[in-house]
């Protein structure tokens, strides 16, 4: 689950209300907004000790910025990673196991404009905080859109999805396959699971509670929390067997929390 505040790690209460949560929706994964809570690794470390005790989860921090795809700020993304891996190795317990990072690279004008430029500094970003993360035995997830299965960049003078340019230089992505019906989540996470089977690398399906998206069939805002069951239990019936799925994630919980049953 993308959880898009610390508050749940230094708020008593806040914590409390938080692993109940997880804990009774079965969240076994927390992406952790990194930016604040990396100035507070004790709070840090007592917010990951509590939910892998209580709640058997385990933590991702997590960060993000459409800007920092370009290579002019790459500085500031490596910067994150470094801040999140210094606060990490100042934990003495239980430590989060990985970073996590939504940079989406779409929201630029550059995307539209110079694709395969915007792209390729956006695949050195991956590769520079990938590096950082790995020296530090932490593993890194992407969030990647769904479509990228079908965006074509060119590299190393090579023309292959751009979803699995990603997958070569991470661990984990978290699919943004933000779909209201099991057909629609199974046909957009299809390439990517195929994809990540085939090498060795996981998927994590991401799915979407925020209300007032449009187009509406973007998020379970009106569908509510059984009708989102119900997809992710049937689009895991259509992979069963398929050892590139790792799972699935919510976004996130601010939305999450108050779905409508």
């Amino acid at each position: 689950m993308w959880v898009w505040t610390s508050v749940v790690a230094t708020n008593a209460t806040e914590k409390a209300n938080f692993i109940a949560f997880a804990r009774s929706h079965g969240v076994r994964e927390i992406f952790l907004s990194g930016p604040s809570i990396v100035s507070n690794p004790s709070a840090l470390g007592s917010f990951t000790a509590d939910v892998q005790a209580q709640n058997c989860a385990t933590v991702e921090l997590l960060f993000g910025d459409s800007s920092w795809a370009l290579t002019a700020n790459h500085g500031q993304a490596t910067s994150a990673a470094n801040s999140a891996v210094a606060a990490i190795a100042a934990i003495p317990g239980t430590r989060p196991v990985g970073l996590h990072f939504d940079v989406e690279p779409y929201l630029l004008a550059g995307w539209t404009s110079d694709l395969q430029g915007t792209a390729n500094q956006y695949l050195d970003m991956v590769e520079k905080i990938a590096a950082i993360a790995h020296t530090a035995g932490l593993r890194l997830t992407m969030d990647i859109p769904f479509w990228f299965s079908s965006q074509m960049v060119t590299r190393a003078g090579a023309t292959r999805p751009l979803s699995e340019l990603v997958q070569d230089r991470v661990d984990r992505v978290a699919l943004m396959d933000y779909r209201d019906t099991a057909s629609a989540i199974i046909a957009g996470a299809s390439p990517e699971v195929a994809y990540a089977t085939k090498t060795g690398k996981e998927v994590t399906i991401g799915v979407e509670t925020i209300c007032g998206l449009t187009p509406t069939y973007i998020t379970f805002c009106e569908e509510g929390a059984a009708a989102l069951d119900a997809a992710l239990s049937a689009t895991k019936t259509a992979f069963a067997g398929a050892a590139g799925l790792h799972g699935f994630a919510v976004h996130h919980y601010g939305s999450y929390v108050t779905l409508i049953p």
